[in-house]
């Protein structure tokens, strides 16, 4: 709502009010500058603006300028808090990439050493078979 207020303030300073000799050439409130006669008529309604008009004409200008100083400030910060923002996301995600890892790894632990059991119970099956041929044979030959 400020800058509603500001924007009017500002635009109400542009206005041509009626003591000033604004408009085209020719018209109303502008001398004909051919004529002596109006030049001398006008040029004691032509004065300076005063002090409350000066600063009127500065501070709308000047109040849009702060308003906008403001509005490029804030947006900075935003955009700081944005990078910020952003690289703790990064972080969170390195974080969480490392704890697959090594969750990953202890599954490839795991996994090694179960490849290393199954190769011994082969092994151990291998020989159990073995053993058990010979015994066989040894028995029949006992046998017969």
């Amino acid at each position: 709502m400020r800058a509603r207020e500001d924007d009017d303030n500002y635009f109400a300073a542009k206005q041509p009010r009626a003591g000033n000799q604004t408009g085209h050439a020719g018209g109303a409130g502008r001398p004909n500058p051919g004529s002596n006669a109006s030049n001398a008529v006008h040029t004691e309604h032509q004065t300076q603006p005063t002090a409350a008009e000066s600063f009127e004409l500065v501070a709308g200008p000047r109040r849009e300028l702060l308003s906008l100083q403001g509005y490029m400030r804030k947006y900075k910060v935003l955009t700081m808090m944005k990078h910020v923002i952003a690289g703790e996301r990064h972080e969170r995600e390195l974080a969480n990439q490392r704890a697959q890892l090594t969750s990953n790894a202890a599954l490839w632990d795991q996994l090694a050493e179960a490849e290393k059991r199954e190769q011994i119970t082969k092994q151990e099956l291998t020989l159990t078979k073995l053993s058990l041929a010979s015994y066989e044979k040894l028995i029949e030959k006992l046998q017969g």
